[in-house]
């Protein structure tokens, strides 16, 4: 026990050291010149423990200038940009001449998206110090987001303002091509585009990823897929888990309809951002659908629905692919398993025939004779609106069969609802990522919605 005690203890005692050096280093920081601009890289549970600290430094004096700048900087090595900007605008509130402050209050700033809050900061610590490159550099990548974020909502005139006073910095500063090069593909200038976006990649080899990544938007654009995917999968080469060169290499295979090259790159982009996960969970399920591969395309389905629930087109091809599962039903199926799934099919898309048939035969085979005659009923009234007369002359046959194996007939079974057709004639296809809200009929003085009568109908 004694051993444990003093392993413990020097272990403590090691890590407190560390602590203590890491403090004093940020501390030494905390002068006026800019930041050098690789900081030294602290694990997560260093960087937490000395915010801690800090903070407890600022609570007895909120003005210890140099605590709060180490506040600051902690805080954007743990990419906690939000939280870095209050502490650091702090420190340039009391002293408007702390270059150091300035330049990482604009950083921070350019994280948070707020580049031109950004731009004051940092143009002010570049009055402050001219020469520091660290400084120049920053100022011109503000300058480009500016100049993306203008071009991607076609302001030409201040998409190259923005260029050309990063190009006044620092003239071969390669970003700031790029940024022009969205500018024009945005504005359709597609061969202008191909130029900046090459002269870019030439400026620095480090854009290789979204310089093949913006080659490949362009491409697509002109319709020359050969090229577009050999730009994706440059992209994809240099960095394997980029989210959008990913899906967008598996969204031009989903196009092309070639499903099993579309598989791969639609699962990295799920894994790699969630941003773009409904886009990616549906057609990767799409994908094995075309592919019959109907049990592992349930789960990306399933998750783009849960991300996209009111979407119409989402819900369907989920009703659709749980349908083609309960076709693999066989005997050996477990009591009331494939109504289960067809009832779940029901759920996703009301308006369903072949489940709504198929409901009718496993409800038979249960001698549920009402349930079975009431969606039969059901499948048969979508197949007179979609005038599938062959279908329908075969299902009446069936209906008559049940009315007389149960003894019933059509008087029983008035007030079976049927869910009205998803589009009116004349109404044009909803956009596929359009919300729709479900259930589809609704209104606010309908009878109760076909979806509870479905539920009272099993």
């Amino acid at each position: 026990m004694d051993k444990l005690i003093a392993f413990l203890k020097e272990k403590f005692d090691r890590r407190l050291s560390r602590l203590k050096e890491i403090l004093a280093e940020f501390i030494r920081k905390g002068e006026k010149s800019p930041a050098p601009e690789e900081a030294p890289t602290r694990s997560p549970s260093e960087l937490k423990i000395l915010a801690e600290v800090l903070k407890g430094t600022l609570q007895k004096n909120p003005k210890d200038l140099k605590a709060l700048y180490s506040l600051g900087e902690a805080y954007i090595e743990m990419h906690r940009y939000g939280e870095a900007i209050t502490p650091l605008r702090e420190l340039v509130k009391i002293v408007p001449d702390h270059k150091s402050g300035l330049l990482q209050l604009g950083r921070a700033q350019m994280e948070m998206g707020r580049d031109e809050s950004a731009l004051e900061n940092l143009e002010e610590a570049l009055r402050l110090d001219p020469e520091s490159q660290v400084v120049k550099k920053t100022l011109c990548q503000a300058h480009s987001n500016l100049s993306t974020a203008f071009g991607r909502i076609k302001n030409q005139k201040q998409s190259e303002h923005h260029f050309h006073e990063a190009m006044k910095i620092i003239p071969d500063f390669g970003p700031a091509h790029l940024s022009m090069g969205i500018c024009y593909t945005e504005l359709g200038r597609n061969k202008d585009a191909l130029a900046k976006i090459k002269e870019a990649l030439k400026l620095d080899k480090n854009l290789a990823v979204e310089a093949n990544y913006r080659f490949g938007e362009v491409y697509t654009k002109l319709k020359d897929n050969r090229k577009a995917i050999k730009h994706y999968k440059e992209a994809i080469s240099v960095d394997p888990s980029a989210a959008l060169p990913n899906l967008r290499l598996g969204m031009l295979y989903y196009k092309l309809k070639k499903y099993k090259d579309a598989v791969e790159p639609l699962r990295k982009s799920i894994m790699q951002s969630p941003k773009y996960a409904a886009e990616g969970y549906f057609r990767l399920g799409i994908s094995l659908m075309k592919l019959k591969h109907y049990k592992p395309a349930e789960e990306p389905l399933r998750k783009a629905v849960e991300l996209s629930p009111d979407n119409e087109l989402v819900n369907d091809a989920l009703a659709e692919n749980l349908f083609q599962l309960s076709t693999f039903l066989n005997e050996d199926a477990k009591p009331g398993e494939k109504i289960d799934l067809l009832r779940e099919v029901t759920f996703y898309n009301p308006e369903h025939v072949k489940a709504h048939e198929q409901l009718g035969y496993a409800y038979d085979e249960t001698l549920n004779g009402t349930k079975a005659i009431s969606h039969i009923l059901i499948s048969q009234r979508f197949l007179v609106e979609k005038k599938m007369m062959k279908q329908l002359a075969e299902s009446r046959d069936t209906l008559h069969a049940l009315y007389k194996k149960y003894k019933m007939g059509p008087e029983d079974f008035k007030n079976v609802t049927t869910p009205p057709k998803k589009l009116l004639a004349g109404q044009a296809p909803r956009p596929m990522w359009r919300p729709i809200r479900r259930p589809r009929w609704v209104r606010a003085t309908s009878p109760p919605t076909p979806r509870r009568v479905l539920a009272q109908l099993g």
